[in-house]
């Protein structure tokens, strides 16, 4: 896990940016105990443990931030080495959505195909109906 300390900021953003304190840390005998997490980092003969006051989860980026307990001007990013993310602009494409059949003609997915004749790519989003729902409210939120 990659394992990012910064003190908080009074105004603006949290860097995340590499910075040369980050640590690359291989977790060997994660537990949690209460609301406090041990661990002992590979190679490593102390177990370390923080407790977090408080924790926040970026879905999109995976990365945890938490708030330690006893340090209340850090916060600590863990997220996983490596992970790619491509991020993908498109202005005003075009939209499609299909229902998707099982052989008894029966629905079993819906499929939302999204074009962008501009940087010619064209993206094709499977899902079940509780993603669907959730995107129908995501789409009420912005009118």
């Amino acid at each position: 896990m990659l394992w990012k300390q910064r003190l908080i900021p009074e105004t603006g953003e949290v860097d995340w940016s590499p910075q040369r304190f980050d640590e690359t840390i291989v977790f060997t005998k994660p537990e949690v105990r209460g609301l406090t997490f041990y661990w002992k980092a590979k190679d490593a003969e102390a177990e370390k443990n923080i407790t977090p006051a408080k924790l926040e989860f970026n879905p999109t980026k995976q990365r945890l931030v938490l708030y330690p307990e006893t340090q209340k001007n850090v916060m600590i990013s863990v997220e996983i080495p490596g992970a790619i993310r491509e991020s993908l602009q498109m202005k005003n494409p075009a939209w499609f959505s299909e229902q998707v059949y099982n052989d008894a003609k029966q629905v079993t997915g819906y499929r939302l195909i999204i074009h962008d004749t501009t940087n010619l790519v064209e993206v094709e989003i499977e899902m079940d109906k509780g993603s669907l729902d959730y995107l129908k409210n995501a789409l009420n939120k912005l009118s």
